[in-house]
């Protein structure tokens, strides 16, 4: 049963998942209400074996997926080959693969399971290569899913595993073992959860003291992020933990310091992948990018900020489409795209530009083949797609933005955000963007209240562009700080509990100092900074008019001053900083923004030192002239008086400097000029380096290899030069000159060498053998290079085989001949006696062979199957008779285990134990076995073992006898069925020999008779059961039968032990040995007594309904003459007024009056219906009288004689009559059932409606009955009046002068003297539907 709340789970596996498949399932829980999908690596034209390779590791079912296959729980699904597979809808989809694109079955799976489930599904990743899953992990994370990855160590091929954790996407890295238990766990811990109301005032306060806890721990601050949000990602982090109340967790990560951490990772995840939504960046493509561009054609600078970039596809792919398109345009532009995130590691992924194969799905192949480099691993970013981006740990919202940004795109971040910070982060955003800036936000994002701060641009894809750059970032008061996020940067690695976060004393004395002495003494316009320039504070107005410098954020004071006064203020401060003395800048000329402020065109500056610090720290304090300051709160001061002569000064030395600037910059632009010659230089140089890197590597493998063959070789030599010295075989080698090389030590037996004869002729030499006499021979192998071989004998009479052979090298080069000397002194002597033995041996063979012959004959000939295994139990050798028991031939038997037929646990368990026990020695009986043979079989055999041992008295065999018992077994367990029957049935049972004595009879018998069974055995049982009243006829039948070894039926009256009379029905038949000989009888006994008492009944009432019946049949009869005269002697008086009427009308036509006359016609009319009245009653009476006999006829036969009786009738209204006949001819009474079918059809036509009448008559039939159907198209009939159409005399349509209610209940008469029923079916306005039956039994 399908359901669409039970928890689905996803496992990928490739190469080497077998194993880990089938460890995963050996443990499986068979009611966990799981449903599995496995996605394999598959062959495309090899059949897959899976699904019987799992079924020994498992008793779910599992089947091969099929297009459109529910998902069932604990049920296995797996792959077919050639297809990807899907989830939709609580279905399982198939879809074809496309052959020359690199296919990622897993990750396609996990992204449809991920949109079906969302949090209700896991993933676990197992042993493979490559990257496929690793993507589609991604979508499981974002939707609430558990990810579970298989230990790369365990894993037999890691790619998979490594490729997943890299992701940062992976839940649990464990052992296969364990994957079950994490697998229950966060399913229990979300479903009890799940049910829990999350928006209650105890939730949220706990949801708040835990992300107070990761602030505290990791100095990242939630608070502006969704409650929804919030919970829902803590709750998924605490089903992965096993918690499934917050008290617990929360007290679980006070006390742990390594959860806030991780629970601030789950916060924070961020799922991305390349070219996301990719309408939308075709539009940014098409229409973006060429208005970037465009715009920026001058300064041929482009600026992008990809804020909250995760991993980085989404600017990778910004990166990309600039690129190309500058490329397709052959433009040269600068483009920087400044991709910043607050989690280090996902900076760190994304700095690394290697992605897995994987991403070929989600990349254009053209892109994909421009901009990436396939590497073992994945895929390497372009480095010219890499030097575009810069990548960086930063805080969006309290961190400094990036300004002049041409592009801004940060997409799917702000939907986890407050609507307050999101307002906040907008208006930053106008800050960043220059005017007309591009705004990219993601789907389920808008703009709200600030969209009148923007144009849209594309209001589908979320496209803005920004009206007005705003030079100032507008804040809420002097607290800057309100309704943000406050987040800091999140390391990479936490430190301990007790390094967390560090608040020296110092320093928060030093703040302290620094806000005492500015609010008893200063105006709040200051800034405070340090020898550096650094600003460390400010207070006041100032965050209105510093400025954050362009490109690498800075926090100099002096870049942040307007350009109007960084040059006096550097002059000041550095005359502060050298006499120790403060400072007054008077009368100190502002730009137009700050004349709002200040209310002026000038400013005062006064800068003073603080003394609050071990370094000195300086404070800048901003007034306007207006403002007098307090002489007595102040000390003493320098001031300087900016007079016109200064300015002009000031005038001067900043021409000087422009000019300066210029020259540095021509100077910085050469250096640029000679880096990008060196960096290329560089580039080559690096490009040779790995030139040769890769050349020393491969000759470093060719070192390897030859060093390995050194190797080879020596201890090769050292097994020649060890089989040289070892063998008792002589040797001899010698150079092409036939001077001796090499011998081996048993040569010095034969021809007295020492180790100084090397490099003697071997000609030079005598010994015990006349070798000279071979010194041509020795010369023509060497000169033809055919061996020569020959037998000679030395003076010992020792006989050595003596073979000259040319000496090869490994390139078949000739360096000289080799001559071996083998002694055959003991082989001839044993030839002789071989010679006298081989007759023995000879009738040992024919032995053999008789013995060899009578096993085939045995073995071919025996039913069992004869197997010899080896100590694992494979078979060695089967009999012929193998394939009638296993279901498989010899061929295929031979190296198999038996457990390829024997599949049942239980039994396969036996046979391992009995097994063992034989081959530790011990005695073993005969085994029963229950198998189910490749034939699909069932056969009960029984095995029997014993051992076979070798030489050593080492058992190294085991032949086994496997013996078919099925038909046994099936004959034991007949006989235990016919045993129970025998003795449980509550009828007498009597088993008797061929004399008629009784032989058995079960307890039934002995109740009924009331006699005991030492009484009754060997009796005959009509001695002492037949009493007087028995009816010697039917004990001569039984004696009759019996005679002649027949078996009977009799129903007979006997006696019990006490007198009491029973009848009883008794069915005998005779019993049969193996050889068809008659045995002795079987016989059953059932009273019926009751059933007697009854028949007796039922036939004395049988008897007076048949009287009865009588009676009324004669006075049917009479009540049918009686109406039939009644009606005739009527007819004739009716005849008689109608004439007498007319005849008064013909006479008195002109002599009565109008209204007399219209009386005298309505009394004619009256006859008429009278007339009509008294025929339809005769023919009433009448239609019940059989004076007719039954005849084979058709429906078409009949329908012909009524339509040609009603021809006039059917012509008028243009009746259409349709027959549907499916039963051919049936027996009937003729007149009658024309009678019946002509009524019907003219009830058609008479109540027909405005459209011209068709009717319909079909047939059908059944096991009893033929059917018939009327159905026309007329007026209808009401339900309420369907119980009173059968009836007589009962009227329907009183405006219908021509119908007498009589009609109808002739036909049900008609339909019941052929013993069948009539009904009606039919609806007002849409005809009527007559069915009737007539039975097939008529004749009886």
């Amino acid at each position: 049963m399908s359901q669409n709340n039970s928890p689905i789970i996803g496992i990928g596996a490739s190469a080497g998942g077998l194993e880990a498949l089938e460890l995963f399932f050996n443990q499986v829980d068979n009611n966990a209400g799981y449903a599995y999908v496995v996605i394999q690596h598959l062959a495309p034209n090899h059949k897959s074996l899976m699904d019987e390779l799992l079924a020994r590791h498992t008793t779910l079912p599992i089947k091969v997926i099929e297009d459109g296959m529910p998902v069932q729980v604990n049920t296995i699904y797996l792959n077919p080959p050639k297809k990807f597979v899907s989830v939709s809808n609580g279905k399982l989809k198939l879809n074809e693969k496309e052959d020359r694109k690199l296919s990622f079955p897993i990750t396609t799976f996990f992204q449809s399971l991920a949109e079906e489930q969302k949090e209700n599904c896991a993933a676990i990743i197992l042993s493979g290569t490559g990257s496929d899953g690793s993507e589609g992990i991604k979508f499981i994370k974002e939707k609430g899913g558990i990810v579970l990855v298989q230990t790369p160590e365990s894993a037999k091929f890691d790619g998979m595993p490594k490729n997943a954790i890299h992701t940062n996407c992976v839940d649990k890295v464990c052992v296969v073992e364990n994957m079950h238990e994490e697998i229950k766990v966060f399913f229990n811990s979300h479903k009890k959860l799940s049910l829990i109301d999350f928006q209650t005032e105890k939730n949220t306060e706990q949801i708040k003291n835990i992300l107070k806890e990761v602030n505290k721990k990791t100095l990242i601050d939630f608070s502006g992020y969704k409650f929804s949000t919030m919970y829902r990602r803590t709750i998924r982090r605490m089903g992965l933990q096993g918690f499934k109340n917050l008290d617990d967790y929360t007290h679980y990560i006070q006390t742990h310091s390594n959860e806030a951490p991780l629970l601030a990772k789950e916060l924070l995840i961020g799922v991305t992948r390349f070219f996301r939504d990719g309408e939308t960046f075709e539009v940014l493509m098409d229409q973006v990018i060429p208005k970037l561009v465009e715009q920026n054609s001058e300064t041929k600078n482009i600026r992008v900020w990809v804020p909250a970039c995760s991993s980085g596809e989404e600017a990778y792919s910004i990166a990309i489409l600039i690129k190309d398109y500058l490329k397709k345009n052959s433009l040269q532009y600068d483009v920087k795209i400044f991709a910043t995130d607050l989690d280090v590691d996902a900076i760190k992924v994304a700095s690394n530009q290697i992605f897995p194969e994987s991403i070929s799905n989600e990349i254009n192949p053209y892109l994909l083949n421009a901009y990436f480099i396939r590497q073992k691993e994945g895929f390497k970013v372009a480095k010219e797609i890499r030097d575009m981006i810069v990548f960086s740990v930063h805080n969006v919202i309290q961190d400094p933005p990036f300004s002049k940004i041409d592009l801004l795109s940060c997409r799917n971040f702000l939907i986890y955000l407050e609507s307050p910070i999101q307002q906040k982060l907008f208006s930053l955003f106008r800050f960043t963007l220059v005017q007309n800036g591009f705004l990219l936000l993601g789907a389920s994002e808008s703009l709200g209240e600030t969209l009148k701060d923007f144009t849209e641009f594309d209001k589908k894809h979320k496209i803005y562009i920004n009206k007005i750059n705003i030079k100032v970032l507008k804040t809420n008061g002097q607290n800057t700080n309100e309704n943000t996020i406050r987040m800091k940067r999140m390391a990479s690695s936490y430190k301990s509990s007790s390094q967390e976060i560090e608040s020296p004393k110092s320093t928060k004395r030093v703040l302290e100092s620094i806000h005492e002495h500015l609010i008893q003494q200063y105006v709040p316009d200051a800034v405070v900074f340090n020898d550096y320039f650094e600003l460390i504070h400010t207070t006041g107005n100032t965050n209105k008019w510093l400025r954050l410098p362009i490109g690498e954020v800075s926090i100099n004071i002096i870049r942040m001053l307007p350009e109007e006064f960084r040059l006096p203020f550097e002059l000041a401060s550095n005359k502060l900083m050298s006499e120790h003395n403060s400072i007054n800048l008077k009368n100190v000329e502002i730009p137009k923004e700050m004349m709002d402020i200040y209310d002026s065109k000038f400013i005062n500056i006064n800068l003073r030192i603080l003394d609050v610090s071990h370094s000195p720290l300086y404070i800048a304090l901003f007034e306007s002239p207006k403002i007098k300051p307090d002489k007595r709160k102040i000390r003493e001061a320098s001031d300087i008086d900016l007079d016109l002569a200064s300015k002009e000064k000031i005038g001067l030395l900043e021409r000087e400097l422009i000019v300066n600037k210029e020259n540095l910059q021509t100077t910085i632009e050469e250096l640029e000029s000679s880096n990008e010659e060196l960096q290329a230089s560089n580039e080559e140089l690096q490009s040779s380096n790995e030139e040769l890197e890769s050349v020393n590597e491969e000759l470093y493998t060719v070192n390897a290899e030859f060093q390995e063959k050194v190797e080879e070789l020596t201890i090769t030599n050292n097994d020649l030069n060890h089989l040289i010295q070892s063998t008792d075989i002589a040797i001899l080698f010698l150079d092409t000159e036939l001077k001796i090389r090499k011998f081996t030590p048993a040569i010095k037996e034969i021809l007295n060498l020492e180790n100084s004869d090397i490099g003697r002729h071997i000609s030079h030499f005598k010994s015990h053998i006349q070798l000279e006499k071979y010194a041509h021979e020795i010369e023509e192998v060497h000169r033809n290079l055919q061996p020569f071989e020959t037998t000679i004998q030395d003076r010992f009479e020792r006989k050595f085989m003596v073979r000259i052979s040319p000496f090869r090298t490994v390139k078949n080069e000739i360096k000289g001949v080799v001559i071996s000397f083998i002694e055959i002194t003991a082989f001839a002597q044993a030839k002789e006696d071989l010679k006298f033995s081989k007759r023995a041996l000879d009738q040992v063979n024919l032995k053999y062979d008789t013995q060899l012959e009578l096993f085939e004959i045995i073995t071919n000939n025996s039913k069992d199957l004869i197997a010899l295994h080896n100590v694992e139990g494979a078979f060695e050798y089967v009999s012929p008779s193998a394939i009638n028991i296993s279901g498989l031939n010899q061929t295929e038997l031979i190296g198999i285990h038996p457990f390829d037929f024997i599949k049942i646990k239980s039994e396969q368990k036996i046979w391992k134990e009995a097994f063992e026990k034989v081959k530790s020695g011990k005695q073993v009986g005969l085994i029963q076995l229950k198998i189910i043979n490749n034939k699909k079989q069932k056969k009960w055999i029984e095995v029997s073992f014993k051992p076979v041992e070798d030489p050593s008295d080492n058992i190294n065999k085991i032949l086994a006898t496997y013996t078919d018992v099925s038909d046994r077994i099936y004959f034991e367990e007949e006989l235990h069925k016919l045993s129970l029957i025998a003795k449980q049935t509550k009828n007498s049972v009597i088993i008797t020999d061929l004399g008629g004595r009784i032989t058995y009879v079960n307890q039934s018998f002995l109740k009924l008779t009331g006699y005991d069974e030492s009484f009754v055995m060997g009796k005959k049982p009509g001695k002492f059961l037949q009493g007087k009243e028995t009816n010697p006829k039917t004990v001569k039948i039984m004696r009759d039968a019996i005679e002649a070894k027949k078996g009977f039926q009799v129903d007979i009256l006997n006696y019990s032990k006490i007198g009491y009379k029973y009848w009883t029905t008794i069915t005998c038949e005779p019993l049969f040995d193996q050889h068809g000989e008659t045995i002795g009888f079987f016989s059953i006994q059932y009273e019926i007594s009751h059933q007697k008492e009854y028949e007796d009944q039922i036939e004395s009432l049988n008897e007076l309904l048949k009287s009865r019946n009588n009676k009324l049949s004669e006075l049917n009869k009479s009540l049918e003459e009686f109406a039939y005269v009644a009606s005739h002697d009527l007819k004739e008086p009716a005849r008689n007024i109608k004439s007498m009427l007319e005849l008064i009308l013909r006479k008195s036509e002109n002599s009565l009056d109008k209204k007399l006359m219209n009386y005298m016609q309505m009394a004619a009319g009256a006859g008429d219906k009278m007339n009509q009245m008294i025929n339809s009653l005769l023919e009433y009476s009448r239609s019940g009288v059989l004076n007719e006999e039954l005849k084979t006829i058709t429906i078409k036969e009949l329908a012909e004689e009524v339509e040609f009786s009603l021809q006039k009738l059917i012509k008028e209204n243009n009746t259409d009559i349709i027959i549907n006949d499916e039963i051919g001819s049936f027996k009937a009474y003729p007149i009658l059932f024309g009678r019946l079918l002509q009524n019907l059809i003219q009830n058609a036509i008479k109540y027909r409606s405005k459209q011209n009448p068709e009717i319909k008559i079909n047939t059908a039939e059944n096991e009893l009955y033929y059917l018939f159907s009327v159905a026309d198209n007329g007026i209808g009939i009401s339900e309420r009046n369907f119980d009173r159409v059968f009836k007589i005399f009962q009227k329907l349509h009183d405006g219908d002068p021509n119908s007498y209610g009589i009609g109808l209940a002739i036909c049900k008469k008609i339909v019941e003297t052929h013993l069948g029923e009539i009904k009606i079916e039919s609806q007002e306005g849409l005809g009527t539907t007559i069915h009737f039956s007539i039975s097939k039994q008529l004749e009886n």
